[in-house]
């Protein structure tokens, strides 16, 4: 699939929400690899322009211009992905050291029993034979 042939309406684009899989991160970074060369090329030579048809060209150029310049709404809805992406991997990463302490180990166990830091008032010990 070639770059120029996505007809998606930048209306109805969202920001991800969730985390993708990895072979959809994959091919996004190669596209978007490829997008970035053929955007390179046109800036080092914009005759290159001149050989598409009005109607991809004027895509093309519309696509471009929302994605360095996007509106209000887009640029907000993109900050806020970003803010819940990083947030999400920042309490993955905290419950991932969590889940190896102790209380959490023992909470997994099948019989739990929860360490009582004071005996209580009025508790005598006596010893079971």
């Amino acid at each position: 699939m070639h770059v120029l042939d996505m007809q998606i309406p930048m209306s109805t684009m969202k920001p991800p929400v969730e985390a993708v899989p990895q072979t959809v991160e994959v091919e996004l970074a190669e596209r978007a690899q490829a997008a970035a060369e053929l955007l390179e090329a046109i800036a080092a030579n914009r005759a290159l322009l001149a050989g598409l048809a009005v109607e991809d060209r004027t895509r093309l150029l519309k696509a471009a211009g929302h994605v360095s310049r996007p509106d209000a709404v887009n640029r907000r809805q993109l900050v806020k992905a970003t803010k819940r992406q990083r947030k999400a991997a920042r309490v993955q990463r905290l419950e991932s050291v969590l889940e190896d302490t102790g209380i959490r180990k023992l909470r997994r166990e099948p019989v739990f029993t929860s360490p009582n830091v004071h005996p209580p008032v009025g508790f005598e010990q006596k010893e079971v034979n």
